[in-house]
């Protein structure tokens, strides 16, 4: 009997895992995505990073409105950015349902 191990090169397990090199094919065993999952998947995405963009740019406002002196502009800023926040949990309670 030997001590040596058998050696795979990772550059061939990983040729194995997808052979065709296409993103859209699962592993082997199972069955490759459809043309519809793919794009599902690519629009979820989307719509995440989309809604992350505007929780960053909502905070954003948010914080430059906290400066602004005027009472009047910055309750209807205010008012302005409830409904942005209202219009963002509509978006994520409809993206987290596709």
């Amino acid at each position: 009997m030997s001590n040596v191990l058998n050696f795979t090169r990772p550059s061939r397990v990983s040729k194995q895992s997808c052979p065709s090199g296409d993103p859209t094919l699962s592993p082997p065993d199972r069955q490759p995505f459809s043309q519809v999952e793919v794009l599902r998947m690519n629009a979820t995405l989307e719509i995440a990073g989309a809604i992350t963009l505007l929780e960053a740019s909502h905070l954003r406002i948010r914080k430059m409105a906290a400066e602004i002196a005027s009472p009047s502009i910055k309750a209807k800023l205010q008012g302005d950015l409830r409904l942005i926040e209202q219009m963002l949990e509509i978006a994520k309670s409809k993206a987290s349902t596709m």
